[in-house]
């Protein structure tokens, strides 16, 4: 997964660790994995308005925290 559409802050500086890996995007396509400084280390499926997001933000300031909903 390239996750850094979605943390651009995070996104590594260093050179040497671009590209991580390939990922399919389509029929005989592929893009760049770029390497994040930070990982994922939360993710919350079927968070709804994210309260629990809410909560653990304050305790966990390191940390990447995802939210995911579903319809």
């Amino acid at each position: 997964m390239d996750w850094a559409e979605y943390y651009p802050s995070f996104i590594s500086s260093d050179l040497k660790a671009e590209p991580v890996a390939e990922q399919a995007t389509g029929p005989g396509a592929s893009s760049t994995v770029r390497k994040l400084t930070r990982q994922v280390e939360v993710a919350d499926i079927g968070c709804g308005f994210g309260g629990l997001l809410v909560a653990l933000a304050p305790e966990l300031p390191e940390t990447l925290l995802l939210g995911m909903i579903s319809d």
